[in-house]
């Protein structure tokens, strides 16, 4: 029972960084690590401000980089352009890319209601040069 306890507080943990703001900014959608790993289901609501960060300010010894890449999302960029990121004028390719110790943010403003798929990896260093492990993460836009 107390593993049960534990196991559902961690996981609303997890969710409760991934896509809260409690000081009055933008919605915030943290993805990191665990995130990246654990999580595959994001939402934002259309026509409201989202800042999406990816953290890797903590992580595990050998993870060296988290990339979260949103091929042809329905957003308007409403902050500075992520390097390797492409506007279109009803879609954008996003690309955030944080080496270890590092966090890169973008804040958009959806467009369309649907689901979307983006991709996130972590690069982990081995002894015969590192792998890129990859994770579906599926954004829902919600009309609020």
């Amino acid at each position: 029972m107390k593993w049960f306890l534990g196991a559902m507080l961690l996981v609303s943990g997890f969710l409760f960084a991934a896509c809260d703001s409690l000081d009055g900014g933008p919605r915030k959608i943290i993805i990191n690590e665990a995130v990246c790993s654990d999580v595959g289901f994001l939402r934002m609501n259309l026509g409201e401000e989202t800042e999406i960060i990816v953290d890797n300010t903590k992580h595990s010894e050998t993870q060296e980089n988290i990339t979260v890449v949103l091929e042809e999302f329905p957003v308007t960029v409403t902050g500075e352009l992520p390097p390797g990121s492409q506007v279109g004028s009803d879609f954008t390719t996003l690309r955030l890319s944080a080496p270890a110790g590092e966090e890169q943010s973008v804040k958009v403003t959806p467009l369309f209601t649907g689901q979307f798929v983006g991709t996130c990896g972590l690069q982990i260093a081995s002894g015969s040069g590192g792998t890129v492990l990859q994770q579906g993460l599926t954004f829902e836009i919600v009309n609020n």
